[in-house]
C-alpha cells in the first residue's frame, strides 16, 4: 500500500513539474516556425547581399581597366564620368570608347554579360522574397491570434539578419 501510495506521489510530482517545466506545444511550434522563417529570411537577406558585392566588384574591376585604358588626351570630366558609369551600353556611348584597347572593350563586354546575370538572379531572389514575405504576414497572423504578446517581438526577430563573411 505504501508503495502505492509513494508511486501515485511521484507520478504527480512528475507530472507537475513536466507540466510546469514543459512548453506549450503551441508556443513550440511558433517558435520552430519563426526560426525556420528567420533562418530562410536571412539567406535571402545575405544572397542578396553577396549579389550587390558581387556588382561592386565586377564594376571596380572594369572600372580600373577603364583608367588605365582611357586615352591621355580626354578631357578630365569626361574621363572621370566615363570611368564612373557601371553600365556598359552608356560606356560605349562615349566618344573615346572606339580609341580603347581591345581588351579593356572585351572586359566592358565581359562585365555586361556577367551583370545581366547578376541582375537576373537578383529579380529571382525578389520573387522569392515576395512569397517570402507573404509566409511571414501568415505567420505573424497565428502569432497574433496564439500569442498577441510576442507579435512585436517576432516582428523584430524576422527583420533583423547578420550575414558573416
Amino acid at each position: 500500500m505504501r508503495t502505492t501510495i509513494y508511486s501515485l506521489l511521484l507520478l504527480a510530482t512528475l507530472y507537475v513539474v513536466q507540466s510546469c517545466s514543459g512548453t506549450d506545444p503551441v508556443d513550440q511550434l511558433l517558435d520552430e516556425q519563426g526560426q525556420t522563417l528567420h533562418q530562410r529570411g536571412q539567406g535571402f537577406y545575405c544572397e542578396l547581399q553577396a549579389l550587390g558585392r558581387k556588382s561592386k566588384v565586377l564594376w571596380d574591376v572594369v572600372a580600373e581597366d577603364l583608367e588605365q585604358g582611357i586615352p591621355n588626351d580626354l578631357p578630365p570630366d569626361e574621363r572621370k564620368n566615363m570611368i564612373a558609369i557601371r553600365n556598359a551600353g552608356l560606356i560605349r556611348m562615349f566618344e573615346a570608347y572606339p580609341k580603347l584597347p581591345e581588351p579593356v572593350r572585351d572586359r566592358v563586354d565581359q562585365a555586361e554579360m556577367e551583370d545581366k546575370e547578376i541582375a537576373l538572379q537578383m529579380r529571382i531572389m525578389n520573387d522569392s522574397l515576395r512569397q517570402f514575405e507573404l509566409e511571414v504576414e501568415q505567420f505573424l497572423q497565428t502569432v497574433k491570434m496564439q500569442l498577441p504578446d510576442s507579435v512585436e517581438n517576432w516582428q523584430k526577430r524576422l527583420i533583423v539578419y547578420n550575414c558573416d563573411e
